[in-house]
């Protein structure tokens, strides 16, 4: 049972281990998935961040939730066994996410009214494009 292809209402377990990693069982009570047997289960883990502002500056810590599906079929006790590296992979794919955001919130347009005009040999402003 595919996260997306939930309908209707699911029971949701919690399981903790020693070490303070989740997992959670969707089960379907109601709806249109009832009869397939099929549960949904799913890791999370709390991540404390502090970024930094464009200014430069240290921005406030911050706790970051992230959730994962683990496979289909996946046993809670399979789950447990799996935690840390999917965790792992979920954390190194949130981090390059936000890397590419913050590079992506660096680019300069060209033609942007921050940038002067270009200057041609005869020392006026260059007409690009038209």
């Amino acid at each position: 049972m595919a996260e997306k292809e939930c309908h209707g209402i699911r029971r949701v377990d919690k399981y903790v281990d020693p070490e303070g990693r989740e997992v959670s069982v969707f089960v379907q009570v109601f709806g249109k998935d009832k009869d397939d047997g099929e549960s949904l289960v799913k890791g999370a883990v709390m991540l404390r961040m502090a970024g930094v502002a464009p200014n430069g500056m240290q921005m406030p810590a911050q706790n970051i939730r992230l959730e994962w599906a683990f496979p289909e079929g996946t046993s809670i006790k399979k789950a447990f066994e799996l935690f840390d590296a999917a965790a792992q992979a979920e954390v190194d794919k949130f981090k390059k996410d936000m890397d590419e955001r913050s590079k992506a919130g660096r680019i300069v347009r060209a033609g942007s009214a921050s940038l002067p005009p270009l200057l041609g040999a005869n020392g006026k402003a260059m007409q690009i494009g038209g």
